[in-house]
């Protein structure tokens, strides 16, 4: 339309420059109110375009993230049965040293070998991401996914400070040589805050896995790599394997 408006005002200049009268003063504002016109929608329909290209990208955005988060919560999920599996052991084990300590009694070193802990942990969403998905999907939904977060971040912190003082344990062993009275006050004292935060993790764990139920989150094969991961059948595994996060028969690890 805006192409055939400038043909038409060419071809009028061309017969007006050669003297020749084709419009009057009404004709021709009439004329350039056309093209105003035309220049107008033409102007409308690129920004409407523009905005449409945006929005898409942003929906592709919203979509990208939305994946990427409900994995991440998935796997949360995930590491929380894995600490439900361990936790039992992980408590017995933490008494049994402290009651040996009580006792003036030196640990086998190898009942404190190094342990790995399942540390999932969900990438906080921006304050804007936050609102678009609340707009998406409901806020009852939003809020739930949000308390999963919360409940597997502050898991993923926790398990680091027990990381922390899981090793702390092992100066009432012999992996350092006998050790003294100090070494089995500390050891006790060790054993309590420890003891405190597997029973931190066990409510958190515990309340996250009841959240994720009831909005039907379900757990990941919690891959790392091509290969996926289970929880521990018993305390057995546990011990045997120094790991919380046990490789799935059958992949590639």
């Amino acid at each position: 339309m805006f192409l055939a408006a400038r043909s038409l005002l060419a071809r009028l200049s061309a017969r007006l420059a050669s003297g020749e009268r084709v419009l009057g003063t009404k004709g021709i504002a009439a004329l350039f109110a056309f093209e105003f016109v035309v220049v107008l929608a033409g102007v409308l329909a690129a920004q409407g375009l523009q905005n449409w290209v945006r929005e898409r990208e942003m929906q592709q955005d919203l979509e990208a993230t939305t994946a990427y988060y409900e994995g991440e919560l998935a796997d949360v999920h995930a590491g929380a049965l894995m600490w439900q599996a361990a936790l039992p052991c992980l408590t017995d084990r933490v008494e049994l040293v402290m009651n040996q300590a009580a006792q003036g009694i030196a640990v086998d070193a190898e009942l404190l070998r190094p342990l790995r802990l399942s540390r999932a942990w969900v990438e906080p969403l921006s304050q804007d991401m936050a609102g678009r998905l609340e707009r998406e999907q409901g806020a009852v939904l939003t809020s739930a996914q949000a308390v999963i977060a919360e409940y597997g971040n502050r898991t993923a912190d926790n398990a680091k400070a027990a990381q922390r003082l899981w090793s702390q344990l092992r100066r009432g062993s012999t992996a350092y040589g006998p050790p003294g009275p100090a070494d089995f006050v500390a050891v006790r004292e060790t054993g309590s805050e420890l003891l405190a935060l597997l029973d931190e993790i066990a409510i958190g764990s515990g309340s996250l896995i009841e959240v994720a139920a009831e909005i039907g989150v379900e757990p990941s094969d919690y891959a790392l790599g091509e290969r996926a991961h289970r929880p521990v059948r018993d305390c057995a595994e546990l011990w045997a394997r120094g790991s919380m996060i046990i490789p799935s028969e059958g992949g590639v690890s």
